[in-house]
């Protein structure tokens, strides 16, 4: 989900990569272009914005390290720096260590950066990859270095969330302000700010919204009423819905990433009821008393379920959700549209047949993550401002985590983009039942009117 330019507080790790090269005096630098160059080379330009010349080069992946810099034509009595984009240290003005390396528990890691001299690169034969490179200046202790803390990277979602908290840390130390605040970011009075956070510019949160511990808040992005944000990341541009709790997680415009439960949603819709595999390490199953509810409510749900599926609801299409690092958890689920040509009935009852009801079976074993329901109309989502209405046809999400999003409480303001989605997280069971019970009822009216028509219509 996040790579080197994915947005690290206020500036990508590229862009830390080059403004370190900058700070230990580099003027020229190359740029070996991997297997997506186009990105890297929009972003960085000329380099003229850091008073560097910048030129490009494709690194061949079938060749040794020594083969890809000969184009480069280092000097054998010159020293340079070698920098990865991907891992970013922390290093002061005029330091020169040949090795740069960092201890994860007793284990030895090279971050990808190092002063070595053109003769020492050239000679680098039959070292192919980072991984050969690394084994190769942990063996050879002539090489000068040190041990420093773990780098900046945007390897892994983990990693890139741990390297936000970094960052935060070193913008607002325990003895300066903890709160950050960008310009033009508006917080309503009611707002909670506990501990270390940064807040973009342009950011809105609004009422009864719980932000921090180590909380960022991009560029531009929403946090809703009454939604919780902590020891997370959300992206420029997110929207963060009603009651939603973030915790230990990554939200992007249509992605969300929970970090402590290595799940990746990677298109998010919001008449989603989806399953999301976990590897059984970190299932958590439902109480005896909780799985004789649930079979209950199927039971008693059955009815309902056998009349909804006699209707003509149209099509369902489908998407593939799956655990990072686990391609044996995959699992396809059938979903509605959120802005289809179908009325709001039959959205409701196409949403009840092919997702709600058969998602009811994965409760008991701990696989449900989230279910969610939006109904809005279209001539609904026109009436929303230009950017808004853009953002929910294109990246329309509704963020969180071990939650119950349910239809948008019709009682408030429903033309508003607030409404889009709500959610139940532990500890609310009762908004959980107000909400669920909302929602058969609104199933139900659906099944009565579309058998009124149709008894109606055979009438005629």
């Amino acid at each position: 989900m996040t790579n080197i330019l994915t947005p690290m507080l206020d500036k990508p790790l590229l862009q830390r990569a080059i403004e370190q090269l900058v700070r230990l005096g580099c003027r020229h630098v190359h740029v070996l272009l991997g297997i997506t160059p186009e990105p890297v080379r929009r972003f960085l330009a000329d380099g003229e914005r850091w008073g560097i010349t910048l030129r490009y080069h494709y690194r061949w992946s079938d060749r040794d390290l020594a083969d890809n810099l000969k184009p480069l034509r280092l000097s054998p009595a010159s020293s340079y720096w070698l920098a990865s984009a991907e891992t970013v240290p922390a290093l002061a003005s005029g330091e020169y260590p040949g090795r740069i390396f960092w201890r994860a528990g007793t284990a030895m890691h090279w971050s990808g950066w190092g002063c070595f001299s053109g003769d020492w690169l050239a000679g680098l034969k039959g070292v192919a990859s980072r991984e050969a490179l690394e084994a190769l200046l942990l063996a050879q202790e002539s090489i000068s270095g040190r041990i420093g803390p773990a780098p900046l990277s945007a390897s892994s979602d983990e990693e890139f969330l741990a390297s936000c908290k970094a960052c935060l840390l070193q913008l607002a130390p325990e003895d300066a302000p903890q709160i950050l605040l960008g310009k033009g970011a508006v917080l309503h009075p009611s707002v909670r700010i506990e501990g270390r956070c940064h807040i973009g510019p342009l950011a809105r949160i609004e009422a009864r919204a719980s932000i921090g511990p180590d909380a960022v808040i991009g560029e531009g992005a929403v946090i809703d009423r009454g939604a919780t944000v902590a020891d997370s990341v959300v992206l420029p541009d997110t929207y963060v819905g009603i009651e939603l709790e973030l915790k230990h997680a990554i939200a992007a415009p249509g992605q969300l990433s929970s970090v402590a439960h290595g799940v990746l949603l990677t298109r998010l819709e919001p008449t989603l009821l989806a399953a999301v595999n976990q590897s059984a390490a970190t299932r958590k199953g439902l109480s005896l008393s909780q799985r004789c509810g649930v079979l209950l409510l199927q039971v008693l749900l059955l009815p309902l379920y056998l009349l909804v599926r006699r209707q003509p609801v149209g099509t369902t299409r489908s998407i593939e959700l799956c655990l990072p690092g686990y391609p044996q958890w995959q699992q396809t689920v059938s979903l509605a549209p959120a802005i289809s040509t179908g009325k709001p009935g039959e959205r409701l009852l196409r949403h009840f047949s092919d997702t709600f009801y058969p998602g009811l079976a994965l409760l008991p074993k701990g696989q449900l993550v989230l279910c969610g329901l939006t109904l809005r109309d279209a001539s609904d989502v026109q009436l929303l401002p230009d950017y808004w209405r853009e953002l929910y046809a294109h990246y329309r999400c509704g963020l969180l985590n071990e939650a119950v999003l349910l239809p948008a409480d019709e009682a408030s303001s429903s033309r508003h983009y607030a409404c889009d989605a709500y959610a139940c997280v532990h500890g609310h069971s009762g908004y959980a039942v107000r909400l669920l019970l909302r929602y058969l009822y609104q199933v139900t009216g659906a099944v009565l009117r579309s058998g009124m028509a149709s008894w109606s219509g055979s009438g005629r």
